[in-house]
């Protein structure tokens, strides 16, 4: 090989190498890039957080005619879940992260998922037991319409029912604590 092939193989080489670096670079930088935009909306996020907070506060201060069964049940702050809906649809269909989400979590969907899912979990399950036991009612008026009309008996006993009606209380609370254990995924 002459001189002229091996230099020009030594530049190819250094081309390729120079080439490698500038890519890694790159990669660096949108890295860098990304961790900095998460920074600055946690940033923000955070600011917000405490102006919320404090005219929460404020209005509090002014409506203090809380009364004592409030004021053992409320602690004085209020729930906020700063949330990028744009970056989880993106997620969502798989396509590349928004700058600064990196995934789901990054978003807050998740956490506001969760926090909904266990705040609304006691009313749920309250409207849940009032329709189990409008069912109860309506067997009791099945089986007393069936013993007075002779049209034939109910072919299921109080037992069966309410063995029916805890299955499906049991099966509430074990999909819904299902459902709010797995919110991360969203």
């Amino acid at each position: 090989m002459g001189p002229l092939m091996k230099s020009r193989a030594e530049l190819l080489t250094t081309r390729t190498k120079l080439s490698n670096d500038v890519g890694e670079l790159d990669r660096s930088l949108a890295s860098r890039e990304s961790r900095r935009k998460y920074r600055c909306i946690g940033i923000r996020n955070q600011y917000i957080k405490n102006r919320i907070q404090q005219d929460f506060s404020r209005r509090q201060r002014k409506l203090a005619r809380l009364t004592e069964h409030d004021k053992e049940k409320y602690d004085g702050s209020v729930e906020v879940f700063p949330v990028s809906g744009a970056a989880i649809r993106y997620l969502l269909k798989d396509k590349k992260p928004i700058l600064g989400f990196p995934s789901k979590p990054y978003t807050g969907i998740p956490a506001l998922r969760e926090w909904l899912g266990k705040a609304a979990f006691v009313y749920r399950e309250e409207h849940l037991d009032s329709v189990l036991h409008g069912l109860s009612r309506l067997h009791d008026g099945i089986r007393s319409w069936s013993d007075d009309t002779s049209q034939g008996k109910v072919s299921f006993s109080r037992q069966d029912l309410e063995a029916l009606l805890k299955l499906i209380h049991d099966n509430y609370r074990s999909v819904s604590v299902l459902r709010i254990g797995i919110a991360g995924t969203c």
